[in-house]
């Protein structure tokens, strides 16, 4: 009786130490993996220089910021021996009004390199060229002279002289001789009269 006692006790002692031998392997064999805050991009380094490698590209990596006309601009992870024109294809290409003619797509990439691709103005956003007038002495007249000066023109005593620069006052700049009929009070006649008037005055 004791013997058999003995024999099943050696049986289950047996029965846990390989119980536990295989808890302990089966528990080692389980990878731990650390994390880190960094991880996910490191991920993304790792997947792109994976692509730079797919496509022939061994050299070291490098960090290149992308903008103006392409369809994703941003930072993106190529390889050093790669070209600008590399750098604008994995930002998705070129956008319709980009402008690469003052561009060297040949140029090699390095570290902290910025490509800013150069865009088309529109037809808007180009600077208008301004209007470039000959000088007329009889409107130079009629924008620059004062209360008394006015009076002294035929046919214009003080109320017309008040009406011109009112007028003036009120809209601008005589643009044309014309204008001066558009003022209260000067007609065909009167507005002959001061314009032979002021062409004499103005002549040399």
């Amino acid at each position: 009786m004791n013997l058999q006692r003995k024999h099943m006790t050696w049986v289950v002692c047996l029965i846990v130490v390989l119980l536990g031998v295989i808890w302990f392997k089966t528990n080692s064999a389980i990878p731990v993996t650390p994390s880190s805050p960094f991880l996910e991009e490191d991920q993304q380094n790792a997947q792109a220089e994976k692509a730079a490698n797919e496509q022939g590209h061994s050299g070291s990596r490098v960090y290149v910021d992308i903008k103006g006309g392409v369809v994703e601009p941003g930072v993106y992870v190529m390889s050093a021996d790669q070209r600008v024109k590399d750098a604008i294809e994995m930002a998705g290409g070129l956008t319709s009004n980009a402008d690469t003619s003052t561009l060297n797509l040949a140029m090699r990439l390095q570290d902290e390199h910025v490509v800013v691709v150069p865009v088309k103005l529109s037809q808007e956003g180009q600077a208008s060229q301004p209007e470039v007038q000959s000088y007329d002495p009889v409107l130079n007249e009629l924008n620059t002279s004062d209360q008394a000066t006015i009076e002294s023109w035929p046919g214009i005593g003080p109320k017309k002289a008040g009406a011109i620069l009112q007028y003036r006052e009120k809209n601008g700049s005589f643009h044309t001789t014309e204008e001066l009929l558009e003022v209260d009070g000067i007609g065909e006649v009167t507005f002959e009269k001061i314009i032979r008037h002021l062409e004499g005055d103005s002549a040399p």
